[in-house]
Formats: C-alpha cells, sequence, structure tokens
C-alpha cells in the first residue's frame, strides 16, 4: 500500500492480502451453495432417501417456521420399570421441525399431577389453544404394535376398584359398567368428570390418519385400538379431549389445519419392541404429526 509519501507500507500490503483472502473466502462460499443447490435438485426421490433427508431437515434446534408449536408428551418409568420407550421416542423429538411447526416435548410423571398437566396447561389459553396439535405417548407392554387409541373413557386411574382389577389397563372400555345415561360407573367418584360422557372420541383428524400410514415403512405396524385401558394413559387423554371439547378450543391461529377445526388431540400406544428400533417409533410419531397438521411429507 502505497502511503502519502509515495512508499509502500507493510500494513497496507497486509491489508491488501486480507481483502484478497476475503474475496476467495466468499468466492469459495458461493461455489459451495451452488453445488448444494444443485444436488438438491439432484437427489433420488426413493423413499428410504427421503426419509433419511427429512431426518437431517427436521434436525434439532433449526428454525421451523412461523407454525404453532406441537406438544408431545411421553410418560416416565414407572414400577420396576427401568425406561420408558414413550419418554425417550418425546424427548428425541423435541424441537424437531414438522414442516413450519416445532415438537415441544414434555416428559410426565405416572400420577395424578402427570395426567392433569396438559389439560390444566390448555384450561388457562383463551379461545384458542397454545399448539397446533397434542400427541400424548404411553407404553404399553402387551401392545402388538404402534397403536392410535380412538377414545378415551371417563373412568379415574386411582379408583379402588380399578385398582383391584390391576393397574395394566388389561380391561376393554367396551366392558365398562356402562348406564343407561352413558355414564361409565354409576359411582360419580369414579369419574374423572362428573358432567362428561363415558367415552369422549378422538379429535384428530381420521381422515388423513389412513392406515397405515405407510404400508411396510416400520418395523412396528400401528392399529387402531379403542381401548386405552383404564390407567393413567387413559386418564391424561381423557382429561386432555374433555379440556378442549368442553371449551370448543381450537388449534393456535397459526397451524395447518382446517378452519373451524377443534384442537386435534391423539393418543399411541408404544409397544415394548419399539426399544430395538427407536428409529421407526420416531419417524411413526413425525408422520402422525404431519397428518395431525396437514403438512405434506
Amino acid at each position: 500500500m502505497i502511503s502519502r509519501a509515495g512508499q509502500w507500507t507493510e500494513e497496507g500490503e497486509y491489508a491488501l492480502l486480507a481483502g484478497r483472502e476475503r474475496v476467495r473466502g466468499a468466492v469459495w462460499l458461493y461455489r459451495a451453495l451452488l453445488c448444494a443447490a444443485v444436488l438438491l435438485c439432484l437427489l433420488p426421490t426413493s423413499p428410504g432417501f427421503r426419509a433419511a433427508g427429512l431426518l437431517l431437515l427436521e434436525a434439532k434446534g433449526s428454525r421451523c417456521g412461523s407454525g404453532a408449536p406441537i406438544l408431545l408428551t411421553g410418560y416416565e418409568p414407572w414400577g420396576g420399570m427401568v425406561f420408558s420407550p414413550a419418554k425417550d421416542i418425546a424427548l428425541s423429538l423435541d424441537g424437531q421441525c414438522v414442516g413450519r411447526h416445532r415438537i415441544e416435548a414434555w416428559t410426565l410423571p405416572v400420577a395424578e399431577p402427570g395426567a392433569r398437566q396438559p389439560a390444566e396447561a390448555l384450561a388457562k389459553s383463551g379461545e384458542h389453544a397454545q399448539w397446533a396439535a397434542v400427541i400424548h405417548l404411553g407404553f404399553e407392554h402387551v401392545a402388538k404394535g404402534l397403536k392410535v387409541e380412538l377414545a378415551a373413557s371417563n373412568v379415574l386411574a386411582t379408583h379402588p376398584h380399578l385398582l383391584e382389577l390391576g393397574s395394566g389397563g388389561a380391561e376393554a372400555v367396551g366392558e365398562l359398567d356402562d348406564d343407561k345415561a352413558g355414564r361409565c360407573s354409576a359411582r360419580p367418584d369414579s369419574e374423572i368428570a362428573i358432567d362428561a360422557p363415558c367415552l369422549l372420541a378422538t379429535t384428530a383428524p381420521l381422515e388423513v390418519l389412513s392406515l397405515p400410514l405407510e404400508h411396510g415403512k416400520y418395523a412396528a405396524q400401528e392399529i387402531w385400538s379403542r381401548d386405552p385401558g383404564t390407567f393413567y394413559c387413559n386418564e391424561v387423554y381423557f382429561r386432555t379431549l374433555h379440556a378442549v371439547r368442553a371449551r370448543e378450543l381450537r388449534p393456535h391461529p397459526r397451524n395447518s389445519g382446517p378452519p373451524g377445526a377443534l384442537l386435534p388431540v391423539v393418543f399411541v400406544h408404544v409397544p415394548p419392541e419399539v426399544d430395538a428400533t427407536e428409529r421407526a417409533g420416531e419417524r411413526f410419531v413425525l408422520d402422525v404429526a404431519h397428518k395431525m397438521t396437514y403438512q405434506a411429507r
């Protein structure tokens, strides 16, 4: 660099070299971005490649967009359990993107406070919920696949006559002592909500939750189920559905569903086999979340 006196200075030479390096770096960055764009245009369209790409694009912490979050809950281990696949799947998906929606994962204790938590949060909302959808996950040791529960029953998990039958929730909803008024029991102290009917159906859009979601895609295939049991899996499901239906809660305005629909809520029971194929469980839950928010995959 030439100074005012016409002398070449060492400081000026360093400045000139630094400027050249910045220009060279910008050129290389442009080339890298151009190559990335070309590769994205030439990506194969095979299902396996698309699934791998989606897992990369839906990376944790990435900016998802302006959509409202999706609440995903997973029950913690209880009794003699060391781990819970429901909790593990929920935590592994925390922060991931479903289209323009971000997954917000909660872990719930297997107790009444845990069953109340989502419904109590919804009770503090206004006309619209703070989420675009709610997905509950629970563990069932006798499940033969990933089960999508269609309804929940108005029965407290801690009622003595249920505890005598066992806490595994093996008795079917259809076998509950339903009376002429449509109640699950003639004893009000065994009901979650006295002013609610025996059964509440899911508010999830079943017309888009086709079964199987993608045939052969998952190691553990999902099935419809009308029996969420009578333990805390059922109770959290019923409490959340009752909070939505009693107030006719709509999804957050920044959602992708049809206008006027209720906040979609669904419960998925996770089988023990999913601990060996955790990725299959994650992909399944992501697929359910996409369909519940009408996001294309």
